[in-house]
């Protein structure tokens, strides 16, 4: 039913830019982040694809790779809160696409900027010393992500990956 909800919200979003803008005009996408919180234990691979669809960073019909939509990516995904009781495969996926935000694209340093912006190192440590237990691949991505956003990331050094993940 999530799946479902979220799908019907994002073809709508993202072909009405007027929707888009009353989305961040009412706080729809907060209002989505406590409803995705709230469901948790629905969070899973697909629904994960339709946020990252539904933020602009799944988009290939884009040109540019910078994010698109940095209100709803910061509230859907820059904000932690809603993935801390999500699977760990759910989490670490999300890591990954910062990840890949910040080092796997031309805007990388844009990406970088915002969410350094977003305070996510601290967001990141927080979740890391948290009593919450994160598994030693989660936690390495998460590492790879703060060595990043820490060393003001040039595109010179793409292959900064400070803990390797198989």
């Amino acid at each position: 039913m999530l799946y479902a909800a979220i799908k019907a919200l994002v073809c709508i979003v993202t072909n009405n830019f007027g929707i888009q803008l009353e989305m961040e005009r009412t706080g729809g996408f907060q209002i989505l982040a406590m409803l995705l919180r709230q469901r948790h234990n629905l969070l899973n691979a697909n629904v994960m694809h339709l946020i990252f669809l539904l933020v602009g960073t799944l988009d290939s019909n884009r040109e540019s790779t910078l994010i698109p939509n940095v209100k709803a990516f910061s509230d859907l995904l820059g904000d932690l809160q809603v993935w801390t009781e999500a699977p760990d495969d759910i989490q670490r996926t999300l890591y990954r696409h910062f990840y890949d935000l910040i080092v796997g694209c031309n805007d990388n340093q844009g990406n970088a900027n915002i969410l350094r912006g977003m305070k996510m190192v601290e967001q990141l440590l927080h979740a890391l010393l948290s009593e919450r237990q994160t598994s030693m691949k989660t936690a390495k991505v998460m590492g790879n992500v703060i060595a990043v956003l820490m060393q003001g990331f040039s595109g010179a050094n793409r292959s900064t990956n400070v803990w390797p993940v198989s």
